[in-house]
């Protein structure tokens, strides 16, 4: 499978992709650190898929996410044979993981992901309240299809 991250948070914004995100309750996004991922597919195409993430710190203290270049390090798994596998996920260049991302109180990052290939997908990241990610926990995203 074949991943890229196509643009960061602040472009995004410029851009206004925000009104294209889906909202509501989603039941099966799992998050013990207070940070939620929303993943939805944005745009469909023959070759690819466009998916949006809007990662949300919805504590009152600020938290670290690491960082894959200027985007959040969001990897993937995908469903397969009943249970949630990781996919395989594109490389980060040397080097961009080693400040995290300082996500306050409140905010919001947005990322995007291609998907070349179909499936069940949901995104996994690592979030911490301390830089070195020593109080580290997994949060998932909500579950999608690409078809």
């Amino acid at each position: 499978m074949h991943m890229i991250t196509a643009a960061s948070a602040l472009s995004l914004a410029m851009s206004g992709c925000s009104v294209i995100i889906t909202t509501g309750v989603f039941t099966d996004v799992a998050s013990t650190s207070g940070v939620q991922i929303v993943a939805a597919v944005t745009s469909r195409g023959s070759m690819l898929d466009t998916v949006t993430a809007r990662v949300t710190n919805t504590t009152a203290r600020s938290v670290f996410i690491p960082r894959c270049g200027n985007d959040p390090l969001l990897l993937t798994q995908q469903f397969t044979s009943g249970r949630w596998v990781d996919a395989p996920n594109a490389a980060c260049p040397s080097g961009s993981a080693l400040n995290p991302i300082e996500l306050d109180a409140g905010l919001t990052l947005v990322a995007v992901k291609i998907f070349t290939v179909s499936g069940l997908f949901r995104l996994v990241s690592t979030v911490g309240g301390s830089e070195d990610f020593s109080d580290g926990a997994r949060t998932t995203s909500n579950s999608f299809a690409v078809p």
